[in-house]
């Protein structure tokens, strides 16, 4: 030290009992959070533990040995030693990271109810006590009832396609809502469409309330900028109540971009953490957005690795404070988080499928702290997953991860959305090129794909399916009650009474383009065709010729 410090500033503790010597017994075995008994959760993560680690070890730096686990090479002094560590992929590792491209087995036995006349819709089942808490808990027998209504296709509709939104399910009047990336605010204008004219409105005219291009924005609504307030009432001025909108002009504007999220943490202030993230909800709720895929959570292991700037700290406490406080603005204005990357990702370009292996000590003390703060303390609702690997196993195929941490000690009650699901297999029924298997995240706990799939993926799974899986049937149920629960607290249902009906349309510009597509078709098949047979008649009149 270089200064005298201040006494009034230091704590004294002994680890082995109080000033007295009497001996510290507290022992941390349950989760303060839910309850749950704590234990070792991820020893296929740790190299030395792991089962198919064959000959690869490793030694990890300790307190107790600084010279002996602590290597640096010091040219000068001819020292040329390092502390990287070379594992050699084992037939086990191949093995396991395989087992998880596959489709799930048979498991007969009994499903849920289906398709059930309870008549309860969502907004229902969002009504708020005096207090904003909802009536019905998460664990409410109401819940049972409210889900018996989905039917099989429901589940497929809404499981099958999260791309920055969850489906609308007509049968409970849930609402289509929509996400978007912004660790550090949104990125579209408030009444971005997806589509817009020369003259900057949007196509095919202002009034529209749907994208029909399929990218991005793909909500039922455009949010307070486009529904327009009561410049009376101030309250929304939707044109279903018989007003004329009064639309903000400057909807076609974007959002403030706020300082990255190194930035944020180092002022270490986190009422102004806290003031930034209700600014990102307001921008939400203007322009009609419900959730955002953010902020962002993982830890700096160096300045170089990748989203550094959508990260926090190389402290997991700071950032948990930081995402907690950030998250609790954020969801006082209705738009749910999804704090990301659930867990260990620490690059960008190299990150599909790379294994990280861990040891569980470091693991749950930085990593999984920045994550679990935000869920303990502020109620953050939702987590994205990442695209690497956990030890052998896709973070999002993680049962370890997403059932038994995230929501058995850490007390996740939302939903856990996929990172980018790779648009080059979308439509890969069988999945044999990568390693990401729609089936599989949702039996760890993972609830949507970021993307657009087919829905044959699960469809497969029904009773009297070709894979027929009751297990899996029932882990669709639980994510659908975790997405409908959500969605049930966020700013979707603004406006809904228990009397709201939601009917999903198709607008007539997207069978226009359907239309249009399938003559383009026809017309370049009958081009082709043409083209051939003029081809064959030309060689054949030129060989009569010769």
């Amino acid at each position: 030290m270089t200064h005298d410090g201040n006494e009034k500033l230091v704590y004294k503790t002994n680890p082995n009992g109080d000033e007295n010597s009497v001996p510290n017994t507290t022992k941390y075995a349950f989760s303060d959070a839910t309850g749950q008994e704590i234990k070792n959760l991820f020893d296929f993560a740790d190299i030395n533990r792991y089962d198919g680690r064959g000959s690869n070890s490793v030694t990890y730096v300790s307190r107790n040995d600084w010279t002996g686990t602590l290597k640096f090479a010091d040219p000068d002094a001819g020292v040329n030693q390092t502390s990287q560590v070379k594992l050699v992929k084992t037939q086990q590792m191949i093995d396991d990271m395989s087992a998880q491209r596959d489709y799930l087995p048979v498991v007969s036995g009994e499903y849920p109810t289906y398709g059930a006349d309870n008549n309860i819709t969502l907004a229902e089942m969002g009504r708020r006590n005096d207090d904003g808490s909802l009536v019905y808990a998460y664990d409410d027998p109401k819940w049972q009832e409210f889900l018996d209504q989905l039917t099989w296709d429901d589940y497929l509709t809404l499981l099958s396609d999260g791309k920055r939104k969850t489906n609308a399910v007509d049968s409970v009047s849930k609402p289509m809502t929509l996400d978007h990336n912004g660790p550090i605010g949104f990125i579209h204008p408030y009444r971005d469409t997806g589509i817009k004219n020369s003259d900057n409105s949007s196509w095919p005219n202002d009034a529209g309330w749907q994208t029909w291009s399929g990218i991005d924005k793909q909500a039922g609504h455009g949010g307070l900028s486009e529904i327009g307030v009561d410049p009376a009432t101030k309250l929304p001025n939707r044109e279903i109540y018989g007003k004329q909108p009064v639309q903000d002009p400057d909807r076609w504007k974007y959002p403030t971009a706020y300082p990255s999220n190194p930035v944020l943490a180092a002022t270490f202030n986190v009422e102004l953490i806290e003031r930034a993230g209700e600014m990102v909800g307001e921008d939400g709720l203007w322009g009609g957005y419900n959730g955002i895929y953010g902020t962002g959570v993982n830890i700096h292991r160096s300045p170089y690795a990748g989203r550094a700037f959508e990260y926090f700290s190389e402290d997991g406490f700071l950032s948990g404070e930081m995402a907690g406080h950030w998250s609790r603005g954020c969801q006082s204005k209705g738009v749910y988080v999804y704090n990301k990357h659930l867990a260990l990702n620490e690059q960008e370009y190299g990150r599909y499928g790379i294994s990280t292996f861990i040891n569980e000590q470091t693991f749950r003390e930085i990593y999984l702290r920045a994550f679990e703060i935000p869920i303990v303390q502020y109620d953050a609702k939702c987590i994205m997953g990442a695209l690497n690997r956990v030890g052998v196993q896709w973070s999002s195929a993680c049962k370890a991860l997403n059932t038994d941490w995230l929501r058995g000690e850490a007390g996740l009650s939302g939903f856990v959305v996929t990172d980018w699901w790779e648009s080059g297999i979308m439509n890969d029924t069988d999945n044999t090129e990568y390693y990401m298997q729609l089936g599989q995240i949702i039996m760890a706990g993972t609830d949507l794909p970021d993307g657009v799939l087919t829905t044959e993926k699960l469809d497969r799974y029904r009773q009297g399916g070709s894979n027929e899986n009751c297990e899996l049937a029932w882990a669709m149920r639980e994510s659908a009650h975790r997405i409908m629960y959500t969605v049930a607290h966020s700013n979707a249902m603004n406006g809904f009474t228990v009397n709201t009906r939601v009917v999903t349309t198709e607008p007539w510009i997207t069978g226009f383009v359907n239309v249009c597509v399938v003559v383009t078709w026809v017309l370049f098949g009958v081009f082709a065709i043409s083209f051939i047979v003029l081809s064959v008649v030309c060689k054949k009149r030129k060989a009569e010729q010769v």
